[in-house]
């Protein structure tokens, strides 16, 4: 009953999804106008503000859409997990993503719920070796590839190489959380540390992907 009430839950959240970003959309826009109307920013760069704001806006209801589904489907913990470990890599990694920013955010609503569904069905001594071996591949990859930026953004020499030192930096923190929670955490444990290490090895996959050319949309 439990499983079958998350379920029309989540397809209640699918199927409104486009009014969704039309409403975030409006809001941004309005609220943009407001702050021309009260001289914060001028009628010149209002795009500019209603095109940030919608991004703020859109990834505050992302999280809000997470935290329901990981209500939902009793994963709370491995949802935060999955979101921290593959945020903090992707910010300075880069690699391939969505041109539509809701694709983007209902991409990355589904592959979180779909890992750390399948994170479960993993055996408790499993999620040990698991945990470690994602999260070394996850080092290689980072080491080999980032970061990783898209064609219509290109980086300059000096902000690449910062990119790079940040993004092995945040490879290694990670490595070495995954390394020492996995020797020092208790087995219930387990299974929020193999997400979090799923969600960084899912962030550096996306640095072997293709990278779209088109120019992105929201």
């Amino acid at each position: 009953m439990l499983h079958h009430s998350s379920t029309s839950c989540f397809y209640v959240l699918w199927s409104t999804h486009e009014e969704m970003v039309y409403m975030v959309e409006a809001l941004a826009k309005r609220f943009s106008g407001y702050l021309v109307s009260i001289r914060v920013t001028d009628e010149e760069n209002r795009e500019i503000v209603s095109y940030g704001l919608f991004h703020i806006f859109s990834s505050a209801l992302q999280l809000t859409i997470l935290a329901i589904t990981g209500l939902l489907f009793g994963m709370t913990p491995q949802i935060i997990a999955y979101t921290i470990f593959f945020g903090s890599l992707k910010r300075y990694a880069g690699g391939a993503h969505a041109n539509r920013h809701w694709v983007c955010l209902w991409g990355f609503t589904l592959l979180a719920n779909a890992s750390c569904f399948l994170c479960f069905l993993i055996s408790i001594q499993m999620r040990w070796y698991g945990s470690i071996t994602a999260a070394s591949i996850t080092m290689l990859i980072v080491l080999i590839k980032a970061p990783v930026t898209h064609p219509n953004n290109p980086k300059p020499a000096h902000k690449l190489i910062k990119l790079r030192r940040l993004s092995i930096m945040i490879g290694f923190i990670q490595l070495t959380v995954i390394v020492t929670a996995s020797f020092i955490a208790p087995e219930q444990a387990y299974i929020s540390i193999l997400c979090g290490s799923v969600g960084g090895l899912t962030a550096a996959v996306t640095l072997l992907l293709p990278m779209p050319g088109e120019n992105e949309g929201r």
